[in-house]
């Protein structure tokens, strides 16, 4: 797909995606992984593989990866950075494990973003500056 494709699909899950629920594959209930992938036009499992925002970022570096690596952010890529332990609390010690994400990039240079999360109630295009500057973030492609 090209990267106006890319986005014009994005875009049509604006107002039919409107729950953001980890885990969930319902019409109008996903998470971003799953929102990814639907505009892929592919299952998030496949071959009993579930591809979520962790594998998605393992997967560039395999021999042959599904996904093309970008030096920079361009408009209808993908940016993703994978799930990670925070820091330790520091009256319990304990530790919560903050989930991954992934988004499509609409315009790098306003950083506008396409992306289903909790804090837009599901699929929204929105400014989101902070994503652009994430730990462990890194730009892709679907590889041809």
């Amino acid at each position: 797909m090209t990267a106006d494709e890319i986005l014009a699909k994005a875009r049509s899950y604006i107002g039919v995606i409107t729950t953001y629920r980890m885990g969930a594959n319902t019409k109008t209930a996903a998470d971003c992984s799953e929102f990814f992938w639907r505009v892929q036009g592919l299952a998030k499992c496949q071959k009993k593989v579930w591809w979520n925002t962790d594998r998605i970022c393992s997967n560039f570096l395999e021999k042959s990866p599904k996904f093309a690596k970008l030096d920079a952010p361009e408009p209808g890529c993908f940016g993703v950075w994978p799930g990670h332990w925070g820091k330790p609390d520091p009256k319990t010690g304990a530790r919560k494990r903050h989930a991954g994400h992934i988004f499509y990039v609409v315009d790098p240079l306003h950083r506008t973003v396409i992306d289903c999360c909790s804090e837009k109630h599901g699929v929204a295009e929105h400014a989101a500056p902070g994503y652009f500057s994430a730990t462990g973030l890194v730009w892709g492609r679907v590889a041809a």
